[in-house]
């Protein structure tokens, strides 16, 4: 719950969010974490799942930011250097993912000792935002690549953690299935975490930046 905290404290800093959608993300925080306390994620034999209601909002979101003007202009104002430091988060997550792994809750291929090399993108978050926004050395098109990168990186977890849990496409971790996300308040993890790291790899992308002198 810290974690999410910090996360939504830094990520309206870094995306300068006007009120209304501070209040509609802390909304959604709410709601989302009452729905998996009451238990409405577990069926996991339903077609659509409802863990479905839990990962498609958020990107509904962003794919309207995407395709409205508004939505767009909103990207271009966004702080890139504050966005990259939200990166470093997923150390954090990917411990937590370990500390799931030991108590039975996540299978190993969504972790750091499996397929998970998330933590590698958490590690570089680091010296990316020092050296190529405090510093001002890297170049933007290699702060760009290493985007890239991260979403690729990323996208391969989700693949691994949605085709790992107990739905009827699952195609990995039968041993131990990755019944964690749907129990607050990991539930945060698909439902906010990862859509607040996308979107700041895709304003990152997206935003015209300065180049560096």
């Amino acid at each position: 719950m810290f974690l999410v905290i910090v996360l939504i404290w830094q990520f309206q800093k870094a995306a300068r969010l006007p009120r209304y959608a501070l209040w509609a993300l802390l909304f959604w925080l709410g709601l989302s974490g009452s729905l998996a306390a009451g238990g409405f994620f577990l069926p996991t034999d339903a077609l659509p799942p409802n863990f479905l209601f839990l990962i498609l909002p958020p990107f509904l979101v962003i794919a309207g930011l995407l395709l409205l003007p508004r939505g767009r202009a909103f990207i271009r104002q966004t702080d890139p250097r504050a966005l990259t430091w939200i990166h470093s988060s997923r150390i954090i997550v990917e411990i937590y993912f370990y500390s799931l792994f030991l108590h039975g809750l996540m299978p190993k291929i969504m972790t750091f000792e499996g397929r998970n090399m998330d933590i590698l993108i958490g590690l570089s978050a680091i010296p990316v935002a020092w050296y190529g926004y405090h510093k001002k050395i890297l170049s933007q098109n290699l702060i760009r690549i290493w985007n890239v990168v991260g979403m690729l990186v990323l996208g391969f977890t989700v693949f691994h953690g949605i085709f790992s849990a107990p739905f009827p496409w699952q195609k990995f971790g039968f041993d131990q299935p990755n019944v964690s996300l749907v129990y607050l308040p990991f539930c945060w993890v698909p439902g906010l975490i990862v859509p607040m790291v996308i979107f700041s790899h895709i304003a990152c992308l997206f935003r015209r930046q300065t180049p560096i002198s």
